[in-house]
C-alpha cells in the first residue's frame, strides 16, 4: 500500500501571514476589510501596504492582494502609469480620482510551504514596488512632504 504525505491546508489565515511578515521583520496589523474578509496593514519599502485576502473559506484564504497608494501633492499622469504598466508585468498600476498612483499585486497561495512561498512573493512585491516608486518619481510629480 502506498502512503501519501498529507497535503498542506488550503490557503492561509491572516494570523499565519502576519507571523510570516513579522518573522521577516515587517509590521503586520490584522484587521478586516469592508466586506469582513481579513486585511493586514504593513510597511514595506518605506511605504504603507495593505494586504487583502480573497477566495476565503472559513478563516483560510487562497489568494492575497498587496496594494500601495502614494499620495502626491500634484498627482501623477496617465503617461507615467502607462510607462510602468508597459514595462513591468507583475504589478498593475492605476490612478485614483485625485490622480494619485496605486499599485496592486495579486498572488495565489499554492499548496506548498506557505511561509517560503509568501516570503518569495513579498520579495517580488518589494522589487515591483521599488520600480513603481522609481517610475513615479521620474515623472513630473514628486511625492508630497508630510
Amino acid at each position: 500500500m502506498l502512503a501519501f504525505a498529507a497535503e498542506p491546508a488550503r490557503g492561509v489565515t491572516a494570523a499565519e501571514v502576519a507571523k510570516i511578515l513579522q518573522d521577516a521583520s515587517y509590521s503586520a496589523k490584522i484587521g478586516k476589510a469592508g466586506d469582513g474578509t481579513p486585511r493586514i496593514d504593513s510597511n514595506m519599502g518605506g511605504v504603507d501596504v495593505v494586504m487583502d485576502f480573497y477566495d476565503c473559506e472559513a478563516d483560510r484564504c487562497g489568494s492575497l492582494q498587496l496594494t500601495t497608494g502614494i499620495d502626491l501633492e500634484k498627482g501623477s499622469t496617465y503617461q507615467v502609469i502607462n510607462k510602468f504598466n508597459s514595462e513591468y508585468r507583475y504589478g498593475s498600476a492605476y490612478l485614483d480620482a485625485a490622480m494619485d498612483p496605486f499599485i496592486e499585486y495579486d498572488f495565489e497561495v499554492v499548496n506548498t510551504d506557505h511561509a517560503a512561498y509568501i516570503r518569495s512573493q513579498i520579495e517580488l512585491w518589494e522589487e515591483v514596488l521599488g520600480y513603481f516608486i522609481k517610475v513615479i518619481e521620474s515623472g513630473d510629480s514628486k511625492p508630497a512632504t508630510k
